[in-house]
């Protein structure tokens, strides 16, 4: 089986948006300081574990992208609403709010209904 592949991309990152086919390496503009923005912005962090908002903070600032962490689903809303992000990083197990409900109310609101959302969540042992 001899596939020909692009240099250091494989099928799997390749990302569907909107339509049209583009690759990691388009996404390069996002991150700071490398241009032009044409996604509009920065991603919002969202988990109330401060552990977890730092690690996600701090690898995605150390890959240069700009990063607004939010500590709790309604900072995670008023700050989406005030300035939509690019992308939303959020935790699904969250007090207050679950994940699933933030991000049914930003789709209900056409300012961050188009912001793609990207649920995270970290499996606890029950020891």
């Amino acid at each position: 089986m001899d596939r020909k592949k692009s240099p250091g991309l494989s099928t799997a990152s390749r990302f569907d948006r909107g339509g049209k086919s583009f690759k990691p390496h388009r996404m390069k503009a996002m991150k700071t300081g490398q241009g032009p923005d044409p996604l509009g912005g920065d991603i919002l962090v969202v988990d109330d574990e401060v552990p977890n908002l730092q690690l996600l903070t701090q690898l995605l600032s150390g890959a240069g992208y700009r990063v607004r962490p939010a500590r709790g689903p309604q900072l995670a809303l008023d700050s989406a609403l005030a300035q939509p992000p690019s992308l939303i990083l959020l935790d699904v197990r969250m007090p207050e709010m679950d994940g699933f409900e933030v991000c049914r109310r930003l789709k209900q609101d056409e300012r961050t209904r188009d912001v793609p959302v990207i649920f995270v969540s970290a499996l606890r042992d029950a020891q």
